[in-house]
C-alpha cells in the first residue's frame, strides 16, 4: 500500500498508473450515490481510466442480497479502476476485505489548514476565564450525526452543573434542524445551545477557535475533517468511536482524543470539563484533565 506523507507525491501515483494526460485525472468520489456510481460503470464498461476516492467504506450490516450484489460492483469497480483513494489503515483494510487489490490502494491522507500559531490552543498561556465551557459540534444536521446524543448529554451536565456551566453552539445544516431544536426547547436547553445554521469555513473556524472542546458523537462518520480541525486548534475531541478521524492511528499518535458510543460516557465527559471550567489553564488544561478522566471509565 502506498502511503503519500506529501501531496507532491500524488503526481507521481497518477503517473505510474498511467492516467496523467497533462493534467486530466477524472476522480470518481466513492459510490453510494445512484449517479456517481452510474458514472464509475459506465467508464469500467467502455475501458475509460478513472481514479476512485473515498475516505472509509461502511462496514455495517446488510441483506444477503444487497451485500452480494454491492460486493460484485465494487470488485468490478476496483479492477477497472487505475488507483482506489481511501484514508486511513482501517479504510484500506476495509477496501481490502472488499476485494481491492493492495497494489491499487493508495492511503491518501486529508489535509487541514493549520492556525496560526497564536491562534492554536496549545498556545495560550495563562488562566481560562471564568464562564461556561464552551463546547461546539460541527457538520450536516442529519440522523446519522446523533447531535441529538450532545444535547442529551448537555442536558444531564446541565442538572448537575448549573445552566452557567455550560454551553453548546452547532454549527451546520440539515434535515434533522427542527427537530434538534424541539430537544433543545423540551429539554429546558433554549438558553444554552446555538442552532448557527451553515457557515462559511472561516466564520467555523472562528467558532472552533472560542471554543474549549468539539463533541462529536456520530453513529458513523467515515471520517471527520472537523476532528482534524479541532486536533489543529489544540482543542480536546470527545468523539464516538465510529468516528474514523478519531480511531485513525495517524490521528491517535498526535492527539489526546476520547471516543466512545454510548451517550452517558460523553456526559460524563462533559460534566467533568463543566463542573471543573474555572481551574483550568488555557485549553491544555482542559485537554489533559479530560483525557486524565477518561481513564476512570
Amino acid at each position: 500500500m502506498e502511503v503519500l506523507p506529501k501531496p507532491a507525491r500524488c503526481g507521481h501515483v497518477f503517473a505510474e498508473a498511467g492516467c496523467v494526460r497533462k493534467v486530466w485525472v477524472f476522480f470518481i468520489n466513492g459510490w453510494n450515490e445512484p449517479t456517481v456510481l452510474s458514472v464509475a460503470l459506465l467508464r469500467a464498461a467502455l475501458g475509460l481510466r478513472f481514479v476512485i476516492w473515498t475516505d472509509t467504506p461502511n462496514p455495517g450490516q446488510r441483506s444477503v442480497v444487497k451485500r452480494y450484489a454491492r460486493s460484485g460492483l465494487l470488485r468490478l469497480l476496483f479492477a477497472k479502476a487505475a488507483r482506489v483513494m481511501v484514508t486511513g489503515d482501517l479504510g484500506a483494510a476495509l477496501l481490502r476485505d472488499a476485494g481491492c487489490p493492495q497494489e491499487k490502494i493508495v492511503n491518501f491522507p486529508y489535509w487541514v489548514p493549520l492556525p496560526p500559531a497564536s491562534l492554536a490552543g496549545c498556545s495560550l498561556d495563562g488562566k481560562r476565564p471564568v464562564g461556561p465551557v464552551r463546547f461546539v459540534a460541527i457538520g450536516r444536521l442529519e440522523r446519522i450525526k446523533r447531535f441529538d446524543v450532545a444535547i442529551a448529554a448537555l442536558r444531564e451536565v446541565i442538572a448537575e452543573t448549573g445552566a452557567a456551566s455550560a454551553r453548546l453552539s452547532i454549527v451546520g445544516e440539515g434535515s434533522e434542524r427542527t427537530r434538534l431544536e424541539k430537544q433543545a426547547r423540551d429539554a429546558g436547553l433554549a438558553d444554552c445551545i446555538d442552532f448557527l445554521g451553515w457557515q462559511e469555513h472561516a466564520s467555523t473556524m472562528l467558532v472552533l477557535q472560542k471554543s474549549d472542546a468539539l463533541v462529536h458523537p456520530a453513529a458513523w462518520e467515515p471520517y471527520g475533517v472537523a476532528v482534524l480541525e479541532a486536533m489543529a486548534y489544540g482543542k480536546p475531541v470527545i468523539a464516538s468511536d465510529m468516528t474514523m478521524a478519531a480511531c485513525d492511528r495517524w490521528t491517535k499518535a498526535y492527539s489526546l482524543q476520547i471516543y466512545c458510543r454510548r451517550s452517558f460516557v460523553i456526559h460524563n465527559v462533559l460534566s467533568y470539563l463543566a463542573g471543573r471550567a474555572s481551574e483550568c489553564s488555557g485549553v491544555c488544561g482542559v485537554l489533559c484533565r479530560v483525557v486524565l478522566h477518561a481513564f476512570e471509565f
